[in-house]
């Protein structure tokens, strides 16, 4: 249909065209100066028409314009979601790499746990503890020395105070040491010590009064040792190595002073 519709078209404009032709060449030739009438009117239908063609390019040019900065900022926020994007991947792949420290941190937990209702059993059952040996000492020793490594900062500074307890020979209130630390708390203190009980050391706890039976040497050097160790390894987060230092200091400060190495302890 519209093939017709363009051939009938052609013929129109044909025809039309053959009619004009005729009346120019018919009626309007005896006109005088027709050609010249007509080459100006052609002219100023040409200037009419350039500069019609001028502004349609400008305005074609800024709107090509237009489009092109609509494209950029198109561009800029697909690259902005890009980046946004990579950095939520980077932020899930750490926090997946996590999860496996996190499950160990939890086993840790339940272990303590799991030691520490043994632990209260054993002293509600009052079964009576055998001595260990001198191999079996060590074995004990050594896995309290590795568990250290790994333990809270809290428990530390319980343990801490303990040494320094059994040291001076100085009985201390565990209510009023935790008082006078940040963030450590009686429970906290107490339920640590209770599960560390038999691992190197041995304490009495009498009306809130902590008084250290045993500590081994080579426990509280590592006590110590880790203590420094988690010092020097806060030293890029200023607050918590000022909180760790403080701690500490009123620790010793509790018992009058740290301990003096022995002659031949750091050998």
């Amino acid at each position: 249909m519209e093939e017709k519709y363009k051939i009938h078209a052609g013929y129109i404009l044909f025809f039309l065209i053959l009619v004009i032709i005729a009346l120019l060449t018919v009626r309007w030739s005896e006109i005088p100066n027709l050609s010249g009438y007509l080459t100006f009117a052609l002219t100023v239908s040409s200037l009419v028409l350039s500069v019609v063609a001028i502004f349609y390019t400008i305005y074609s040019n800024a709107s090509f314009a237009g489009k092109l900065s609509d494209l950029n900022n198109a561009s800029q926020s697909i690259s902005a979601a890009a980046i946004s994007l990579s950095q939520a991947s980077n932020e899930i792949r750490e926090k997946v790499e996590g999860i496996p420290a996190a499950l160990r941190d939890v086993g840790s937990t339940v272990q303590q746990t799991h030691l520490l209702v043994k632990t209260f059993s054993e002293a509600g059952s009052g079964t009576p503890k055998r001595t260990a040996g001198p191999v079996e000492a060590k074995a004990v020793l050594a896995d309290a020395t590795a568990f250290l490594q790994t333990t809270s900062i809290n428990g530390l500074l319980a343990l801490y105070a303990c040494s320094l307890s059994f040291q001076k020979k100085i009985p201390f209130d565990l209510a009023k040491f935790c008082g006078q630390l940040k963030y450590l708390t009686e429970d906290y203190a107490y339920g640590f010590l209770v599960g560390f009980w038999g691992r190197g050391m041995t304490f009495v706890h009498d009306k809130g009064i902590i008084n250290a039976l045993t500590f081994e040497g080579d426990l509280a050097r590592t006590v110590k040792v880790e203590l420094d160790r988690r010092l020097e390894r806060e030293a890029a987060n200023p607050e918590t190595k000022a909180w760790l230092e403080g701690n500490i200091a009123a620790a010793e400060s509790y018992f009058h002073g740290p301990i003096p190495p022995k002659a031949g302890e750091g050998d």
